[in-house]
């Protein structure tokens, strides 16, 4: 998300994802909303004014959000902003949508795929040796064999072989 910066620092440290106004009519939705439509969608808190305000004021203009909810599962929403003065091109509204869908179903299998795997990795970092752990992060930061043997007072036969089982474990 290319938001404004001054934006994202303010958003940050005023904790205003607690509050959002968007994330709240995305929640509740099943179909894309323009944020100007958002006062109808929702009874706004104050606090929720103030956000809709202090974006404006950085320079976010309209824009359109795409929200993706399946019961049971996770809740998403990917949103489109135009900087402030420009109008969303209500014509590419359904492209927006599919986009949406899709970035939403994206982060759904990378989120499926960390989830299988992490079992995988956490199983083999707890078998992993004290010393092929210190082989893994040695070479992770650009040693070689030679000069990691060299660190750890081993040779670089040695190191190798910490490697080669290691990468085993990691069904590398």
């Amino acid at each position: 998300v290319h938001y404004p910066q001054a934006w994202k620092d303010q958003s940050l440290s005023q904790h205003y994802y607690s509050d959002d106004p968007i994330l709240a009519v995305s929640q509740k939705s099943v179909t894309p909303f323009l944020w100007t439509d958002v006062p109808r969608l929702l009874s706004l808190t104050q606090r929720q004014e103030e956000i809709l305000n202090n974006a404006h004021l950085a320079g976010m203009g309209d824009g359109v959000t795409v929200p993706v909810n399946i019961p049971g599962e996770f809740s998403g929403s990917c949103s489109f902003c135009m900087r402030t003065g420009r109008d969303i091109p209500l014509a590419s509204l359904p492209v927006a949508q599919y986009l949406g869908c899709f970035a939403f179903q994206a982060a759904r299998r990378l989120i499926e795929m960390h989830a299988a795997v992490k079992p995988a990795i956490e199983e083999a970092q707890q078998r992993l040796s004290p010393r092929q752990l210190d082989c893994v992060i040695l070479a992770g930061r650009g040693k070689s064999d030679r000069d990691v043997g060299q660190l750890l007072g081993i040779s670089g036969q040695t190191v190798h072989q910490h490697m080669e089982e290691a990468k085993r474990r990691y069904h590398v």
